[in-house]
């Protein structure tokens, strides 16, 4: 079994499997035609029948309360469980994520190995909290090259911003569609390719995100970057109370492309 199947077996096994039988056991409560209070009876004077409306309702208010304490339950005990351990790619979609935190109550994850748009938006929503190894990303006091392709040529309807700090990114991996915009490429001026945090360039992204939103056009986002350095940019350039209305593209790099090029992208609406 490769590591895939072990993932989706994860997912069935934590995630889909107690769903389903929550589903099952809620539905058998309310469909099932077994005898629920035939017959109520005060000390043998009086005796009263209820409507098969009220037995309805009664079930189904019973089978709600019974699924809201075994929901309970499941939450409290993932509590302090990480979700999706690292050792498994998370490139499937959101919505799982999102029912592992709000409804399993998985309380924490681990951003490795998560695909960026992945990142943005467990970190917008506030969905887990984030783990963290700060001796994997050690801060260094990095200096970084900024080259800006805005000449009068170079379309105007969306900017590209290239962050090339972990691995390098040229032009013939972003989308040919897309090339002649207007660019602003950041990359270390080392050829150190060690993957440190560095507060000069999360200062630098704040700076130019800043000019780009002032634009007021779409970013289209290329991003090699460490999980550190990426929660930081999210929530310092990013995580603004939606107070800024912009369109972000978030494109992920092509692992299994021999060019490694960037082709596939998810869209943030602020």
């Amino acid at each position: 079994m490769n590591l895939k199947e072990k993932r989706n077996e994860y997912l069935f096994v934590k995630i889909f499997l107690p769903l389903l039988l929550l589903i099952i056991l809620f539905l058998f409560f309310n469909l099932s035609n077994f005898k629920f209070m035939d017959t109520i009876s005060i000390s043998g004077i009086f005796e009263y029948k209820p409507s098969p409306f009220l037995i309805k309702n009664v079930k189904f208010l019973a089978s709600t309360f019974i699924l809201i304490v075994i929901m309970h339950q499941i939450k409290k005990s993932n509590k302090e469980k990480e979700f999706l351990p690292t050792r498994f790619y998370g490139d499937i979609p959101y919505f799982i994520y999102y029912i592992a935190s709000k409804i399993m109550g998985y309380g924490k994850i681990n951003l490795q190995n998560k695909p960026y748009y992945i990142q943005f938006k467990i970190i917008l929503h506030n969905l887990f909290e984030i783990i963290r190894n700060e001796e994997a990303y050690p801060n260094k006091n990095l200096e970084y090259r900024i080259t800006e392709y805005v000449n009068k040529e170079r379309k105007r309807d969306s900017y590209n911003l290239i962050v090339a700090d972990t691995y390098p990114i040229t032009m013939d991996q972003i989308p040919l569609g897309i090339r002649n915009n207007i660019t602003i490429l950041i990359q270390r001026k080392s050829k150190d390719k060690g993957r440190y945090y560095s507060d000069n360039l999360i200062a630098i992204l704040e700076e130019k995100i800043f000019e780009i939103k002032n634009v007021n056009v779409p970013i289209n986002l290329f991003l090699c970057t460490n999980p550190k350095t990426t929660q930081i940019l999210i929530e310092k350039a990013f995580k603004t109370g939606y107070r800024d209305k912009f369109t972000l593209k978030v494109y992920q790099q092509n692992l299994t492309d021999s060019n490694k090029c960037f082709k596939k992208y998810k869209t943030i609406k602020f």
